[in-house]
């Protein structure tokens, strides 16, 4: 564990002069993983992608997607397939260390083998952390975490963690 945190510090102390000035916006894209704590399931099939405008040095203003998907399983066949996507947007402050605040909507969509599908729309509150390891001026690595409050008719916590690569666009 020793190893991992000093490559982690090395890493950190290199790519701290990559992105000397303040990007215009940076997309992003990545795997995610969710976990649900009413179904309790962890959802594999994820993907997340956002669009952050920086309003100054160090908030920003994210506008988010992300897709889970799970195939529910009763005597080892699928018998249902469960899919929720995000569209949220907030306020991020930091810029190599973050924390964010999104707020948006939740559509959750179950369909049965044979029956058909229903699904249903919520409010969901999302505070979440992360890092940005650039590794140029153009270019970085995302890792984050997010819990997830989904207000429906019984309220549902999620927990999600999610990396991938992170585009910065312009400059100041």
């Amino acid at each position: 564990m020793s190893r991992l945190a000093a490559c982690v510090v090395v890493l950190l102390l290199f790519a701290a002069p990559a992105v000397a000035q303040t990007p215009v916006a940076d997309l992003y894209a990545g795997y995610s993983v969710l976990y649900h704590d009413e179904l309790e399931e962890t959802f594999t099939k994820g993907f997340v992608a956002s669009l952050a405008f920086s309003l100054s040095e160090s908030v920003a203003i994210p506008l988010e997607f992300s897709w889970h998907s799970k195939d529910l399983e009763l005597f080892d066949e699928d018998v249902a397939t469960a899919s929720l996507k995000t569209y949220t947007a907030g306020l991020r402050f930091g810029r190599r260390f973050y924390a964010q605040v999104l707020a948006g909507g939740v559509t959750g969509t179950v369909h049965l083998s044979g029956l058909g599908s229903g699904s249903e729309t919520d409010f969901v509150l999302q505070p979440g952390i992360g890092i940005d390891i650039p590794f140029g001026s153009t270019v970085g690595f995302r890792l984050g975490g997010d819990y997830r409050r989904i207000f429906s008719d019984e309220a549902v916590n999620e927990w999600r963690g999610h990396v991938g690569l992170v585009f910065y666009l312009g400059s100041r």
